[in-house]
């Protein structure tokens, strides 16, 4: 019994596609061109915090004039 004493399920990150998160701009509370923008460049796949991390900066990113 002491083998069953305790199992700690890991939480699973799924990474999508880039153009997955894009799609699905409406539930980071933004609308696809934002998220298109601070998701560009990336080509690899990416989690749904790596995602939410880049909306994040490239919304606080200071634009020149």
């Amino acid at each position: 019994m002491a083998e069953k004493a305790e199992k700690k399920e890991l939480a699973v990150e799924v990474k999508n596609d880039p153009v997955d998160f894009i799609a699905g701009a409406e539930t980071f509370g933004t609308t696809p061109e934002l998220m298109a923008g601070a998701l560009y460049g990336h080509t690899e796949p990416l989690t749904r915090k790596e995602a939410q991390q880049a909306l994040e900066a490239f919304l606080t990113k200071e634009v020149e004039k």
